[in-house]
């Protein structure tokens, strides 16, 4: 699956639903101009619940989406704390292959995500302290940039 950028959150799921052609892109500018004429009459909704309602997807088609989506925000996730923990010297580039590899696999076995910095425990690239200190420095460079 090509890259989907997280620029804007809530067409996350619109363009996964274009890219698995569970919908066409003039379908999702139609939903986009129904999302937002909702936001202006004051209603809260998101993309998918637009779509669902209107019948350009199901209810299952958008949890399959939804499940996509926390699997591609887990992924970006994980790519972030494995270059802290490269640059921070807590795992070498092998390190991270090894990771990586074993998170695709329990995925492929299981059709979940398993959090990179717990499978590198269980590998014993690192230890808990370190993945703490990771976390914590991830934490705080996603609040400066929400900032």
């Amino acid at each position: 699956m090509e890259k989907i950028s997280h620029d804007d959150f809530y067409l996350v799921i619109g363009k996964l639903a274009v890219k698995l052609k569970f919908i066409c892109e003039e379908q999702l500018q139609e939903a986009l101009l129904i999302l937002n004429a909702r936001k202006r009459a004051g209603q809260q909704l998101f993309l998918g619940e637009i779509m669902v309602l209107i019948e350009m997807l199901s209810q299952s088609q958008l949890d399959f989406l939804l499940s996509a989506q926390k699997i591609i925000e887990t992924r970006e996730w994980d790519r972030r704390f494995g270059l802290i923990a490269l640059k921070n010297d807590f795992v070498t580039p092998e390190d991270l292959d090894r990771a990586l590899k074993a998170q695709k696999k329990f995925f492929a076995k299981t059709e979940s995500v398993k959090l990179i910095g717990d499978l590198m425990i269980e590998l014993e690239i690192i230890e808990p302290r370190h993945r703490e200190a990771i976390l914590t420095r991830q934490k705080c460079i996603a609040k400066s940039t929400a900032d």
